[in-house]
């Protein structure tokens, strides 16, 4: 069986300390999630200095958490635990900025600039702005906003800023095919209607360049009896105001049916994976994975998904 290697600040730390467990939370959206427990009974982390913001690294079986940065360290007799996200403490930081005249990726461009990170955008339309302001957010969290009212997702992993389309990840091959007897214990199928929505409302008031104001409304004729949403955003344009209605609707209504399982640890799978489980009746199917849970100390993987 294939060991863990772990590295701190880039020095491969592997041979002089014990790894009694570790968790791996990697996302579609947002930032992913590192818990390490050390064995602490030689008092490992006093050798080597583990200090907040520190980097982290661990791999096993070709899997590889990607840079990671050490924000909380919790002693107890015994052990050491690390918990470490893929966004630096200081990034978290609210700021308030104002941007005229730009477009979706030159918004990407300026947040990975501020957060040191480099940007991996797919396909990214390029929509105009006439004027955006970010108001007491993250770099990140206003980036992640503005992707989905777009219909990208934003997530943060090994030093990058990833920005993808939804809906064309959705259409990729499945990368594994489930079936119910890959299942480790019990699985959870949910759905939940309480946080469904059939129609977005949104208000579009005249600017000095643009004379068009009115209500845009946008209906999911998939949705059976839904509520009506009406979110707080600022439009500039009546085309504007369709597409974030839309993007809106389609993210409030993604989460409808849900799986949760567990298999054996697959390295091949992230969040933003496409899977394919069968013989679950009328829920077999396609699912995008949202969110997996990498168990690399007892070999197994837990999965969070939705059906497409």
């Amino acid at each position: 069986m294939a060991t863990t290697k772990i590295k701190i600040n880039n020095v491969d730390i592997s041979n002089d300390v014990e790894i009694l467990d570790t968790k791996i939370i990697d996302k579609a959206i947002g930032i992913d999630l590192l818990d390490v427990t050390l064995s602490n009974r030689n008092s490992d982390w006093k050798r080597w200095s583990i200090e907040e913001d520190d980097t982290i690294e661990l791999e096993k079986d070709g899997f590889k958490t990607g840079v990671m940065y050490v924000n909380i360290i919790r002693i107890y007799n015994g052990r050491c635990i690390l918990k470490a996200s893929s966004l630096k403490r200081e990034h978290r930081i609210l700021n308030t900025y104002t941007l005229e005249n730009t477009t979706l990726n030159k918004i990407a461009e300026t947040t990975a600039m501020a957060v040191n990170m480099q940007l991996k955008a797919y396909n990214l339309n390029n929509f105009e702005y006439e004027r955006i302001d970010c108001v007491d957010e993250s770099y990140i969290g206003y980036l992640t906003k503005r992707g989905m009212l777009e219909g990208y997702n934003v997530k943060v992993a090994n030093n990058k800023i990833i920005m993808y389309n939804v809906k064309e990840f959705e259409r990729k091959r499945a990368i594994e095919i489930f079936d119910i007897a890959d299942f480790i214990g019990e699985f959870e199928i949910s759905r939940n209607n309480l946080e469904t929505y059939s129609k977005c409302k949104m208000y579009c008031y005249p600017t000095a360049t643009n004379a068009a104001s009115g209500i845009v409304e946008y209906t999911d004729a998939k949705v059976k009896g839904g509520s009506l949403i009406t979110p707080k955003v600022k439009i500039s344009s009546l085309a504007e105001g369709q597409r974030f209605s839309k993007n809106i609707l389609e993210y409030k209504n993604r989460n409808y049916i849900n799986i949760y399982f567990k298999v054996e640890f697959k390295n091949n799978l992230a969040g933003s994976s496409v899977v394919e489980i069968k013989g679950i009746g009328r829920y077999s199917g396609r699912y995008f994975i949202e969110q997996i849970q990498q168990d690399m100390f007892n070999n197994v993987s837990y999965i969070l998904a939705r059906k497409i």
